[in-house]
């Protein structure tokens, strides 16, 4: 394995959802030339945190890691190790990198190794194929959404009204009434124009009450949808194992039935003599 690995998979996620590399690099909060080079190095090397920013500009995340930190990442990879039953000892060994090193870093609160540290860990414990990039709603098409866009060109058009809408106020415009009829029609103006404003707040607060019972739900359906992922890769890996014991005790009963038919047949030569 290698770095480029991961920047490839980043590109496949890009083509798969119609995405440039300028304009990721652009939207990111990195350096756009600086970001750029990353997908022309041969070897590139940036730390886990730029380039889980640039994974999350591009709407994708990796499977089985609740979001785009390094220190869900490196959380990620201790239940892994755990999994495996894979001490730090024999990690370090794998890795190339010191125990101490090592240590300090799965045990780091706000870790941010380097792309090549990560590639490194993940080789040694044999999980490449569980790190591959899946979609992730960023905070803005979940409200997108909870303004009733139900496709992704709707929700692109909730987002760019966003972006370019204005925010206007009720204005009451100072009349000097020319009479008592004219200060009663103003007196009725004022008050409807008050109670207009409070069924505005009032629809203001539910629809706030809605988009945050929404983002509630979205929340709750994303850790019970990593928890999926990791049962997932966690079964498939337990599967593996068990495969490669059956192909193992295959081999061992073959080696013993050859070992006795040579046994057998050396019996009847020498008893043939």
């Amino acid at each position: 394995m290698s770095t480029r690995r991961w920047m490839g998979e980043l590109e496949k996620w890009m083509r798969r959802t119609d995405q440039s590399k300028a304009d990721v690099a652009r939207r990111s909060k990195h350096s756009t030339a600086h970001v750029l080079a990353l997908f022309d190095n041969p070897d590139p090397n940036p730390s886990l945190q730029l380039y889980l920013d640039v994974v999350g500009v591009a709407g994708g995340r990796f499977s089985s890691v609740r979001n785009n930190t390094p220190a869900a990442v490196i959380e990620r990879l201790k239940e892994i190790k755990d999994r495996e039953k894979i001490s730090t000892v024999a990690l370090s060994k794998k890795t190339g990198i010191t125990r101490p090193m090592l240590s300090t870093l799965l045990n780091d609160p706000d870790p941010n190794p380097s792309l090549l540290t990560f590639d490194r860990i993940v080789a040694a414990l044999n999980a490449e194929e569980e790190f591959y990039l899946v979609n992730i709603l960023a905070r803005t098409v979940r409200l997108a959404i909870a303004a009733g866009a139900t496709n992704d060109n709707e929700v692109l058009q909730v987002l760019e009204s966003t972006l370019s809408a204005r925010p206007r106020h009720l204005q009451l415009v100072p009349e000097a009434p020319a009479s008592d009829h004219d200060a009663s029609r103003w007196a009725e103006r004022e008050r409807r124009a008050e109670q207009e404003r409070r069924d505005a707040e009032e629809r203001l607060q539910e629809a706030n009450g809605r988009v945050a019972e929404l983002c509630e739900r979205c929340s709750a359906l994303q850790v019970a949808n990593v928890a999926l992922e990791k049962q997932h890769a966690d079964t498939a890996a337990e599967l593996r194992r068990l495969q490669d014991r059956q192909r193992r005790g295959r081999l061992a009963m073959f080696g013993v039935g050859v070992l006795t038919g040579l046994g057998l047949a050396a019996g009847a030569i020498r008893a043939r003599r």
